[in-house]
């Protein structure tokens, strides 16, 4: 690094300062850098009675960042933690407006109807004392015995902290006007409705009360219409009727318990039959037996529907033993590390079993809408599956323009209208269709018609890592028949359930159904380092990735058994550019000691100087200040931080870049691009670290999150971020080090904490020294890189008895470079 300071105005020659008054001075810095650049200075100062020199050393702080972007990288106000909303009272006295009616509800029944599954008075009661150890079973093991129990309380713990985080959301003296295009309708702004904070569907409700103070009544009203950020609500005619624009009201919020419900139902001990749920909950290990290659080779030459496979031993082996049922009765798993190609695989292993299998029934499920997408159009693609016999069946709340535009085209596949409301078939229709491809949430409807039990032959969980085992289960305990085979496909080394509630998380909520098979029973674990290949298999082909990029979290995570087979020409396509400080690896670590800044009442995090590093990356891979290297479209940027990912937004769509996707780590689960940016934004408040770790935010103590942001680039990763707070993190330390031995370390100095060390040591037997010029100019030399993390920010105020006389011309003012 090479910072340049000059005096703004300078002064040859002594400056009085009197007694108790300050001494004002500017200074430019010009540096190549982002971030908070600290600049060792040395005031050379002689008392006047004794004309004794001596010195007072400090650090100046630039920040640099903003430049032509400052409008938007400054914080628009300071940051005010919110407080609780004091909201008017909701009234006892309720008036409902018309709920919404979802038109195509079409002939699929509800036989079974659910219990409501309130949380039990006791049970809160233990919860808002924060003492969840009087709750039955929570904290116990999990067994055969004590199963329903504790995942019910676990759902109760997660139920009570969504109550409490929704009212986060709620909204005081909310104004509403009349809608134009919805007759009857009032229209509420809801800012944050498009990240889902909150979330809000069609056929949810909230409340409304004047603000006012009145209390004499209450209002209820149903969600109709959403577009962008305004919700468009059926309210009681009284309301409607006295309703005048810019009226005020209380808001407040409520979430769908449906879902919950169906999880109840799911593990709750009258619909969970132990005795048949054993094999698959707690299953028996099978003897070790070796895979017969011949019958491999068969199926390789002959049957493969995607002939890319034939070569890949484990996706080959996978697929038979589905087909042959090889687990049974318990689940098959296919562990899929990054890029190996995991759903392509579980959908090749469909295409088999509908071919192979005649008289077979597949329910295909996924934890959301878009991976259940991407299974409906991977299963239409190529080979056998007829557009008859397939249904991607979407729940009653999405709308026909949330449905994937590359799957609309296969209408005859989907169950919407020809006015895009969604149609639920009847039984006897559904039980024609071969392949039906739902969410899991979706998928309980077709328990609650009560007349699938014994009808699926395979069911197939894709992206099981992500769902809760109470959601896993809900496609599971009232539709896999007793001889059914499930298929379980997913990494549990990558990021699982998303959860509020510590007191779930702690108790074992957290832990997916893939996770818990593979890390509690001895059927899924290793034996003499080797997977059972009748249970489970490891898929060990990467696809992706650049060796480079891949090398640390295949060795970090996955016992560096994965091989390199990404396409020889994408993956070598940058490891030649000039952005890179070594050139043939393709990785980059830029080190800014920038500032992390909230503003208003938002909690999140941004960083200006990683925003404007982002930019000037984006900017010379497009070409924007010389030759283009890649498409907007092939540049991913991540972070961990809501308001990370928006200042970045913002600045990039200035440039009209807005092909480029920007979001977090969750929004890229699954997903690749030929260029990956991650901005880590933690800097400089040690004070938030523990508040990270408590609730899974940023990258430190989270393995999960390291893993799949390292792991979605294919030619080149580009981390910017702080590495003196990167590296308290055992994974990042790790990560840092591969880059700055292998010369893909640039930014701000970076030394290994050995050396630090050292540097430390010595300057502390320099405290309390009369420095010197000749001694500062060594001190600046040898100890920048310590000095400029380590000093303070000053603004010099000199006090005293006697007047000093300031010599700006000594020591380190005069050295310029550092």
């Amino acid at each position: 690094m090479h910072v340049k300071v000059l005096w703004e105005a300078f002064n040859d020659g002594l400056t009085l300062v009197p007694s108790g008054q300050e001494y004002e001075i500017t200074l430019r810095c010009e540096c190549r850098d982002f971030g908070e650049i600290r600049a060792p200075v040395a005031f050379g100062f002689k008392l006047q009675s004794t004309k004794e020199l001596f010195h007072i050393f400090r650090v100046v702080i630039f920040s640099v960042a903003g430049g032509e972007d400052r409008d938007i990288l400054t914080p628009t106000a300071p940051y005010s933690r919110t407080s609780k909303v004091a909201l008017t009272p909701r009234s006892s006295n309720v008036l409902s407006g018309t709920p919404f009616t979802f038109s195509g509800k079409g002939k699929l029944p509800q036989k079974i109807n659910m219990d409501n599954y309130y949380i039990p008075d006791q049970v809160s009661k233990s919860l808002n004392s924060s003492n969840p150890g009087r709750i039955e079973s929570l904290q116990d093991p999990l067994s055969e015995e004590n199963y329903s129990q504790k995942f019910e309380n676990l759902l109760y713990a997660e139920e009570h902290q969504m109550k409490v985080d929704i009212r986060r959301y709620d909204k005081k003296a909310a104004e509403m006007s009349k809608s134009r295009t919805n007759v009857g309708l009032l229209n509420l702004k809801v800012p944050g409705l498009a990240e889902n904070r909150p979330s809000v569907l069609r056929g949810d409700h909230l409340y409304a009360t004047h603000s006012d103070g009145s209390r004499d009544k209450s209002y209820r009203g149903y969600v109709h219409h959403i577009e962008q950020e305004v919700v468009s609500l059926s309210f009681h005619a009284d309301l409607v009727h006295s309703f005048i624009d810019k009226m005020k009201f209380d808001i407040q919020f409520t979430f769908s318990r449906f879902p919950l419900k169906l999880q109840h139902f799911a593990v709750g001990s009258e619909m969970m039959d132990m005795d048949e749920m054993k094999a698959i909950l707690f299953p028996t290990p099978k003897e070790l037996q070796g895979t017969d290659p011949e019958e491999l080779q068969t199926l390789r030459q002959r049957q493969l529907f995607n002939r890319t496979l034939a070569s890949n031993t484990e996706q080959v082996q996978a697929i038979y033993h589905i087909l042959r049922g090889s687990s049974l009765p318990a689940p098959y798993l296919v562990f899929g590390p990054p890029g190996t190609g995991k759903t392509v695989t579980v959908v090749e292993a469909m295409k088999q079993v509908y071919h192979q299998i005649p008289d077979s029934f597949i329910l295909a499920c996924a934890p959301s809408n878009s991976a259940a997408d991407l299974i409906a159009k991977r299963l239409l693609d190529t080979g056998p599956v007829a557009k008859s016999h397939l249904l991607r069946m979407s729940a009653l709340s999405r709308s026909w323009e949330a449905v994937d535009p590359d799957l609309k085209k296969f209408k005859v596949c989907l169950n919407y209208d020809d006015q895009g409301h969604v149609v639920f078939p009847g039984i006897d229709a559904l039980k024609e269709k071969r392949i039906v491809v739902v969410t899991m949430v979706t998928a309980g409807r077709l328990v609650l018609a009560d007349s699938f039990k014994n009808h699926f032959t395979h069911i197939f969980l894709d992206e099981a890592g992500h769902a809760i085992e109470p959601e896993a289960l809900i496609s599971v305990t009232g539709l896999l028949p007793k001889n059914g085979q499930l298929v379980l496909a997913g990494d549990p080394k990558q990021l699982g359930p998303v959860l509020r509630s510590p007191i779930s998380k702690q108790n074992g909520l957290e832990l997916s159904l893939l996770e818990r098979l593979m890390t509690t029973e001895a059927a899924y674990q290793r034996t003499e380092g080797v997977y059972n290949d009748l249970m489970l298999t490891k898929l060990l082909c990467n696809y992706r990735s650049h060796p480079s990029i891949l090398c640390k979290p295949n060795e970090m995570f996955y016992e560096g058994e994965l091989k390199v087979f990404a396409d020889e020409m994408i993956r070598e396509s940058l490891s030649g550019i000039d952005q890179l400080p070594k050139k043939g690896f393709p990785v980059i670590f830029h080190g800014i000691e920038g500032k992390d800044e909230r503003e208003e009442s938002s909690p999140s995090f941004f960083n200006a100087a990683e925003v404007d590093q982002v930019k000037k990356y984006v900017d010379d891979l497009l070409g924007l200040r010389g030759t283009r290297v890649v498409k907007q479209a092939q540049i991913g940027v991540i972070s961990p931080y809501r308001k990370q990912v928006q200042k970045i937004k913002k600045v990039l769509a200035r440039r009209n870049l807005t092909d480029i996707k920007v979001g977090s780590v969750e929004e890229f689960q699954g997903q690749e691009r030929l260029v990956i940016i991650i901005s880590t934004v933690r800097s400089t408040n040690k004070d938030f670290l523990k508040m990270d770790q408590d609730y899974k935010l940023g990258f430190l103590q989270n393995p999960k999150r390291f893993n799949v942001a390292i792991t979605r680039a294919k030619a080149l990763l580009i981390c910017i971020g702080n590495p003196y707070m990167l590296r308290k993190d055992e994974h990042w330390k790790q990560f840092l080090d591969y880059c700055r031995e292998n010369g893909g370390y640039t930014g701000c100095p970076y030394s290994p904490e050995e050396e630090e060390q050292e540097i430390e040591a010595l300057s502390s037997k320099m405290v309390g020294l009369n420095i010197v010029t000749e001694m500062m100019t060594v001190l600046t030399t040898h100890l920048s890189n310590y000095l400029q993390k380590r000093m303070p920010r000053l603004f010099l105020t000199l006090r005293g008895e006697e007047n000093l006389k300031c010599d700006w011309m000594t020591g380190a003012l005069k050295t310029e470079s550092i």
